[in-house]
C-alpha cells in the first residue's frame, strides 16, 4: 500500500513538472504587454513617485532593501532590489525625459528574466495623470517561463498599476 502511494505521489510530480516545463517551451520567451490607467495626481507627483526607487521598501512590501548603485558608462541611474523571496534585480534608467518619459530596464536578475517597462505620463486635466506602462520581457528558461505563464505574466503590469493607485487613488 505505502508503494502505491509513493508511486502515485511521485507520478503526480512528474506530471506536473512535465506540464510546467512543457507550457514554458511551448510559450513565446517574449512577451509585450500596454496597460494604462488614469490617476488623481499631477504628472510632477507620479514622476517623483516613479523614479525615487530609494523609498521603494517604504512603498512596495516585496522588496526589502534598496542598494543604489554606482551610474553606468552612460551616466545613469542603477540600483539593486533586494526581494522578500531571497532574490536580487538589478535595474537602470535607459531613457527619461521627464516628466513624460521613462524607460527602465531590469539588467539582471536571479530568475532567467530580462525587461523593459517604458512609462509614458501625460495630464489629462489638472492634477489628474493618464500612465501607460508597456512592458517588454524575456524569459528565456523554459521552467521559469511555464511558471510566470500559469501565474499571469502580466502581473507585473497589475501591482505596478496597483502601487500606483494605492498612493494616488484612480481617477474616473
Amino acid at each position: 500500500m505505502i508503494k502505491r502511494i509513493f508511486f502515485v505521489i511521485t507520478a503526480t510530480i512528474a506530471i506536473a513538472a512535465y506540464a510546467i516545463w512543457f507550457i514554458g517551451w511551448s510559450s513565446s520567451e517574449t512577451y509585450i504587454q500596454t496597460r494604462t490607467e488614469t490617476y488623481a495626481a499631477g504628472q510632477s507627483q507620479v514622476w517623483t513617485f516613479l523614479t525615487e526607487v530609494e523609498k521603494l521598501p517604504e512603498k512596495r512590501n516585496e522588496i526589502k532593501k534598496v542598494e543604489l548603485l554606482e551610474v553606468d558608462a552612460d551616466g545613469k541611474k542603477r540600483w539593486r532590489e533586494y526581494t522578500s523571496t531571497g532574490a536580487h534585480i538589478d535595474y537602470r534608467i535607459a531613457s527619461e525625459n521627464a516628466p513624460q518619459f521613462l524607460s527602465v530596464n531590469m539588467v539582471s536578475e536571479s530568475f532567467g528574466m530580462t525587461a523593459t517597462w517604458n512609462y509614458s505620463l501625460s495630464t489629462t486635466s489638472p492634477n489628474v495623470t493618464q500612465v501607460k506602462i508597456v512592458e517588454i520581457s524575456s524569459v528565456v528558461n523554459p521552467w521559469v517561463r511555464g511558471l510566470m505563464v500559469l501565474s499571469g505574466r502580466g502581473t507585473g503590469l497589475k501591482q505596478e498599476h496597483r502601487h500606483l493607485a494605492d498612493e494616488f487613488g484612480f481617477s474616473r
